[in-house]
């Protein structure tokens, strides 16, 4: 699987991966750059929402990237248990 993976994952990734394997496990590293970039996410878009001079707008946006990617991560969670368990239990 390791040989199938090289082929199609980008050198920049492999290069964050290496970088941050002494200091976290890989299996973990998705996760945590994951929240951090949903955090990311919401500061850009409330710096976007302060150039229409309105803080309320500001974190309406921020607030709404940070529910909708969250609903989205659960979602993705949902699936990806549900698939392991019909992957386990044979169940369609």
């Amino acid at each position: 699987m390791t040989r199938y993976a090289e082929n199609y994952v980008p050198i920049g990734v492999k290069s964050i991966y290496y970088a941050f394997a002494g200091v976290m496990n890989p299996v973990q590293f998705p996760k945590v750059v994951t929240g951090f970039l949903f955090i990311i996410n919401a500061v850009l878009l409330f710096f976007i929402g302060c150039r229409f001079d309105d803080n309320f707008t500001a974190l309406n946006f921020s607030i709404g990237s940070l529910l909708f990617n969250l609903m989205n991560s659960v979602k993705m969670e949902k699936n990806s248990l549900e698939s392991k368990r019909s992957h386990i239990f044979g169940v369609a």
